[in-house]
């Protein structure tokens, strides 16, 4: 009974996925060349989580822009109303 070896892509889990070595970091490193050492401090990929807050209030921000400032100057470049009947109909 010959078994075959799980492929080492079967096991990954989405979080070993995100953080593939290949994807983020040159051939020549690994993640272990990032740990904090001899006083250098290196950002952690936890800290990445901070700018999540900021760019949702970015949105809301770009979005009340753009539903308040745009939209009341839409009006100035819209052609105008005909509110008399059409001679035709």
């Amino acid at each position: 009974n010959q078994t075959l070896a799980a492929s080492p892509i079967q096991n990954w889990t989405l979080n070993s996925w995100f953080w593939w070595e290949t994807l983020w970091i040159p051939a020549n490193c690994t993640w272990a060349d990032l740990e904090d050492h001899d006083g250098i401090v290196f950002p952690k990929p936890y800290q990445l989580y901070a700018t999540i807050p900021y760019a949702f209030v970015m949105l809301m921000v770009r979005f009340l822009i753009e539903r308040g400032w745009s939209l009341r100057r839409d009006h100035h470049f819209l052609p105008p109303r005909c509110n008399q009947p059409h001679k035709i109909v």
